[in-house]
């Protein structure tokens, strides 16, 4: 083997290199010490997000599933309110129908009769009382008003309609206005 000998100047350069390599190499070699600890802070730091990210997928996955069930719940309540709607809507036609007819009842009952009878006999007493009042020359028992009271007593009260009580209060008020026009009143103050 023949040993080359290289001039000193170039000694002098390979060994500056080699001490600079060398500087540069201490200098990775520490940075890399420095950043080993930082490396594996952040290597933990990333498995536990890596673990919280697994989580929070497993948790938006149920949620996902959550909702789904919440939306089938909504769905089934609002199909609910509808039907307790229509239910309700129903029974309010159901009401106004037994009201009507209840009503309808009552007006074709006896009692009805009875009370619109009534009402008739005490608003022509009560016009008679007014009419003896008011028109003193006025001659009550010349009018046929006993005649129709007794003809409206005679038929039953159940018999009593509508139609025949007023044709009946007709009849008594052209009467009376017939000896209203033919008796001269003299006006008399009021008491």
């Amino acid at each position: 083997m023949s040993v080359v000998f290289w001039p000193r100047s170039a000694q002098r350069q390979a060994l500056g290199e080699s001490l600079f390599i060398s500087g540069k190499l201490l200098d990775l070699e520490r940075k890399v010490a420095l950043s080993e600890p930082v490396v594996k802070s952040l290597s933990v730091e990333n498995e536990t997000l890596k673990n919280k990210v697994t989580i929070l997928t497993i948790e938006a996955e149920n949620d996902k599933e959550q909702v789904e069930v919440l939306e089938k719940s909504l769905q089934v309540e609002k199909e609910f309110c509808k039907l307790k709607d229509k239910q309700i809507g129903d029974l309010e036609l159901k009401r106004l129908n037994v009201r009507a007819m209840s009503v309808k009842d009552f007006k074709d009952s006896d009692k009805y009769s009875d009370e619109l009878c009534k009402y008739y006999v005490e608003g022509f007493d009560l016009l008679m009382k007014w009419i003896a009042k008011h028109h003193l020359g006025l001659e009550l028992l010349a009018l046929v008003v006993d005649d129709v009271e007794k003809e409206l007593m005679s038929n039953r009260p159940s018999e009593a309609t509508i139609e025949n009580v007023t044709e009946e209060a007709i009849d008594v008020a052209e009467v009376m206005e017939e000896v209203a026009i033919t008796t001269p009143v003299e006006p008399v103050p009021d008491e």
